[in-house]
């Protein structure tokens, strides 16, 4: 699980401000009907939370779900790129610095 704060509310959508692999801050969409622990709304702007990752099949966006109050526990505090890598190993160039620099350069 990744952890994160809501940053923003948009009524049915909204974004989640996590950590990221440069030691930056990563912002995440996150869908009403994706925030389980919080009867399917966006959590109040600034709410603690922790939550997975998975890729929308009709976007093919990154997006947050099975969204959930931290409660006081401590969630990964690990980069969003890694675990998305390892349980997609095709999207590891897009995550890859080696890569990004590579590019950068082109």
């Amino acid at each position: 699980m990744q952890t994160g704060v809501v940053s923003q509310d948009n009524g049915g959508y909204g974004y989640i401000s996590a950590p990221n692999s440069e030691g930056g801050q990563t912002e995440v969409i996150v869908l009403a009907a994706a925030c389980k622990g919080f009867a399917g709304e966006i959590p109040p702007v600034g709410t603690a939370v922790q939550f997975s990752l998975k890729i929308d099949v009709e976007t093919t966006n990154l997006c947050a779900d099975n969204v959930q109050p931290t409660n006081g526990e401590q969630g990964s505090s690990s980069a969003i790129a890694a675990p998305v890598a390892q349980q997609w190993p095709e999207l590891q160039s897009i995550f890859s610095p080696q890569t990004a620099s590579a590019s950068a350069g082109a």
